[in-house]
């Protein structure tokens, strides 16, 4: 091999080593909360957008999650899904419970304008997801009607409020939970000058935790049960 081979091997050989060494963009995140850690696919969030974590509270806070009828367009409809993976940061304490709870605004102009918001959380075990019939499931509900009307000239957004909650196994923390947030924006309108619009802007995710008894909280509480057990069986001879 002459010496200007050895010099374009070395230099290919040098060009492979330093595209090893650019490290990739990592598509799954993770955050570290006070009891909780999060992991999820950064490139898939979507609507949603990235979310801030702060404590055990997960929080997305979307820019463009809308939907918007006017002048009869019809039923418009906006979605999106995302999936969050959760791990207990301690056997010290658990998540018996997933809480999520979602806001925005919505206007109505028009007797025939109508606007909704829905979808549904689901959680399951990362460690047994199969059967689906141990799925936790609960629907996404506004807190209160969507009928709030207004004007042209008097044109006004109203807040909305909706919520979900799973409850949580404890033998689900063992390996992990899986929790799947679907919503919907759905708005609506028939007739020509009238508008339907709703927006979400603010998804949290919070975790309802609970301590684990320690070994000693256990024996005294057999103890006191046995202590109850002995007294009612003296006065009952």
């Amino acid at each position: 091999m002459n010496r200007m081979t050895k010099k374009v091997g070395m230099v290919a050989v040098s060009a492979v080593l330093g595209l090893m060494s650019i490290p990739s963009h990592a598509a799954i995140q993770t955050l570290v909360g006070t009891h909780v850690t999060y992991q999820f696919d950064d490139t898939l969030m979507g609507l949603f957008g990235l979310p801030t974590l702060s404590g055990d509270v997960l929080t997305f806070t979307p820019t463009n999650f809308l939907a918007q009828s006017s002048n009869g367009t019809g039923l418009v409809l906006t979605s999106a899904t995302i999936n969050l993976k959760m791990f207990a940061n301690s056997s010290a304490s658990y998540f018996s419970g997933i809480t999520v709870h979602e806001a925005g605004d919505y206007a109505l102009i028009g007797s025939d304008a109508q606007v909704s918001v829905g979808g549904e959380i689901r959680a399951y075990s990362l460690a047994n997801p199969l059967p689906t019939s141990t799925h936790q499931i609960d629907p996404i509900v506004a807190t209160a009607p969507l009928t709030t009307t207004t004007t042209v000239l008097g044109y006004t957004t109203t807040d909305w409020f909706a919520d979900a909650m799973v409850t949580v196994p404890l033998a689900w923390n063992d390996g992990g939970v899986n929790l799947t947030i679907e919503n919907h924006l759905l708005a609506f309108t028939s007739a020509a000058g009238s508008l339907a619009f709703i927006e979400k802007k603010f998804v949290g995710t919070a975790i309802v935790i609970t301590p684990v008894p320690e070994a000693e909280t256990y024996a005294m509480m057999l103890a006191g049960l046995g202590l109850i057990g002995f007294m009612v069986r003296r006065r009952a001879a």
